[in-house]
């Protein structure tokens, strides 16, 4: 295994298939600790208040009470309010899971697609080869790179 490696660009050699890639695992856990960045968090918080609050909401419309009485003076309680009201509740947890959702499809990049995204595979004979090679990620700095020809 040898360094082949010149400011992001990875010359590619028919008779090597493993690569070390200087300063990849420090580069990729900036990028992992700068994406995390509590969209994680938010994403499982959203999605799981959503799934309750929508199971809540489908639950009351179906086994609720056909009716509802309640004091005129004081007012429905909160539990009342939520067996007049299931479809708008549900309504509102589905639209934090969606969103939950949103946040979640914006997942960190696995370490070989990283590779790819952010540095140029090239050839022997300096054509890019970045979209046409099989990379897999042996751990810290070391990759097995082939070219699927």
């Amino acid at each position: 295994m040898q360094d082949i490696i010149s400011s992001r660009r990875i010359t590619i050699k028919d008779s090597q298939s493993k690569y070390c890639v200087a300063g990849f695992a420090d580069a990729y856990q900036a990028y992992v600790n700068a994406e995390e960045g509590g969209a994680v968090y938010a994403y499982w918080l959203l999605v799981g208040v959503g799934f309750l609050v929508t199971a809540v909401g489908v639950i009351t419309m179906i086994f609720g009470p056909e009716t509802i009485t309640y004091n005129r003076m004081t007012g429905p309680t909160l539990f009342q309010y939520i067996q007049i009201y299931p479809g708008p509740i549900a309504t509102i947890g589905g639209v934090c899971m969606a969103v939950g959702s949103k946040l979640g499809s914006k997942m960190i990049m696995t370490c070989e697609s990283y590779l790819q995204a952010n540095y140029q595979l090239i050839a022997e004979d300096g054509k890019d080869v970045t979209n046409v090679v099989k990379v897999t990620h042996l751990g810290e700095d070391k990759f097995e790179i082939e070219l699927n020809q």
